[in-house]
């Protein structure tokens, strides 16, 4: 989850700086191309207008347009529905990618992504936006970050953070979807990429076909 969530402790990220996920437009129906086309004509205006001095992308230039927010057309200030996060995984493996580290830290580690979840969706909704989260795709067996039994803990109690109540408005349980039902901590191999951390196309395609349309109705 960009290493933005390691200095949550006080959580002065954008929420734009720090959410990846599917957006929907706010349409009856699916949009036309000529209306997605307008919204991003609109929202590049709005960047140019506003922030037209700051490098593009990056936490400054969003947190530019977030300031700024008030400002906005309205085909960009009504563009987003919903966002779908799924954020965790790097921030997980980084922590012991390079060596062991306390109980602890580990601990920290859990309670720091969580309260970042926590102000993702107090942001979004701040600007009603539905947040749905997305669990943590299984990672054992990567040679990249080599997760042992604890990081797999850290990632248990992470996905259970994210299907309890009260937190998130929906969610997608990409974790019951991508691991393989004989080692859970693995991804499925079928869905493997190879590198056992990534998803192969087949994987993806198995986590784009599970998430239901109906959660960006509104």
């Amino acid at each position: 989850m960009i290493n933005i969530l390691k200095k949550t402790a006080a959580l002065s990220a954008p929420l734009s700086a720090i959410l990846f996920g599917l957006t929907m437009p706010v349409f009856s129906q699916a949009p036309t191309d000529a209306q997605r086309n307008a919204i991003r004509s609109e929202c590049r205006s709005d960047y140019e207008a506003h922030c037209a001095s700051i490098p593009p992308g990056g936490a400054a230039s969003l947190q530019c347009l977030q300031k700024n927010i008030s400002g906005l057309s309205p085909g960009c200030q009504t563009a987003v529905r919903a966002v779908i996060v799924l954020e965790g995984v790097n921030d997980l493996g980084t922590l012991t990618r390079d060596h062991d580290v306390s109980a602890e830290e580990h601990t920290a580690l859990v309670s720091r992504i969580e309260a970042a979840y926590s102000q993702m969706i107090e942001r979004a909704h701040a600007h009603g936006i539905r947040m749905i989260g997305a669990t943590i795709l299984p990672y054992v067996g990567s040679n990249y970050y080599h997760p042992g039994p604890e990081s797999e803990a850290d990632r248990q109690a992470i996905n259970a953070w994210i299907r309890g109540p009260g937190h998130f408005d929906s969610v997608v349980d990409f974790d019951q979807i991508t691991r393989d039902p004989q080692h859970p901590d693995r991804l499925l191999p079928a869905y493997d990429s190879g590198d056992h951390l990534h998803p192969g196309p087949a994987g993806y395609k198995a986590m784009g076909d599970a998430i239901p349309l109906t959660l960006f109705v509104p």
